[in-house]
C-alpha cells in the first residue's frame, strides 16, 4: 500500500477475480493436454507448464513475501518465457488449450509492465558511479585504479585531473549522497 503506483496500476479488488479465472483456464488447459494421447510434445508441454507455474508461486513469494520488486521483476521476465513456450506447446497439442491458455500470456504481459514500472517508481537505492566509487573507496584517497588506469592512456590528461584531489571521497560523497 505504501509503494508508488503508475496510473495504469488497476483497483486491488480486481487482481483476485482475474487471477482465479486465470486459475481455473489454465486448469482447464492443463487438463485438456493431460487427456490427449501419451507423446513426447504433451510430456514436454506438461512439464514446462509445471516449470511456469513454479516460477509464478515464485514470483509472490519474491513479490509480497520478500519485498523484492527486482528479484519479483527478474522472475516474471523468465515465467513470462515459460508461459509463451508452454502456451505454444498447448497449441501444438490442442488447439482449445492454446486458446484457453492466451488470457495468461496476456494478463502476464500486463503485470510485467506493471511490475517493472513498480520497480522503477519505487528504486530508491539507485546506483549511481559516484556511489559505486565511494562505497569501495571511503577514504580521502584519491581512486588507486583510475591512477593505473590514466597511466596506460597516450593522453592522460583527463584521467589524471579524474584521479587527482579533485574527486576525494568527500566529492563522491556529496555526488552520491545529496542533501
Amino acid at each position: 500500500q505504501t509503494l508508488q503506483k503508475p496510473t495504469f496500476n488497476p483497483p486491488d479488488w480486481v487482481f483476485a477475480p482475474v487471477w482465479n479465472t486465470l486459475y481455473i483456464l489454465m486448469a482447464i488447459a492443463g487438463w485438456r493436454v493431460w487427456l490427449q494421447g501419451r507423446s513426447t510434445i504433451r510430456r514436454r508441454a506438461l512439464i514446462i507448464f509445471a516449470i511456469q507455474l513454479g516460477f509464478n508461486l515464485a514470483w509472490s513469494f519474491l513479490f509480497f513475501g520478500l519485498q523484492r520488486i527486482d528479484w519479483a521483476l527478474a522472475d516474471i521476465l523468465v515465467l513470462l518465457l515459460f508461459i509463451i513456450i508452454n502456451n505454444n506447446q498447448f497449441w501444438r497439442v490442442d488447439r482449445l488449450a492454446g486458446v484457453l491458455f492466451g488470457p495468461y500470456v496476456l494478463w502476464v504481459v500486463y503485470a510485467t509492465f506493471l511490475n517493472a514500472s513498480l520497480w522503477f517508481l519505487n528504486w530508491t537505492n539507485r546506483p549511481t558511479i559516484a556511489s559505486f566509487f565511494y562505497s569501495r573507496y571511503h577514504n580521502d584517497k584519491t581512486i588507486p585504479w583510475l591512477e593505473r588506469f590514466s597511466r596506460r592512456l597516450p593522453d592522460h590528461s583527463l584521467t589524471q585531473r579524474l584521479s587527482s584531489k579533485v574527486i576525494t571521497n568527500r566529492a563522491l560523497n556529496r555526488l552520491a549522497c545529496p542533501p
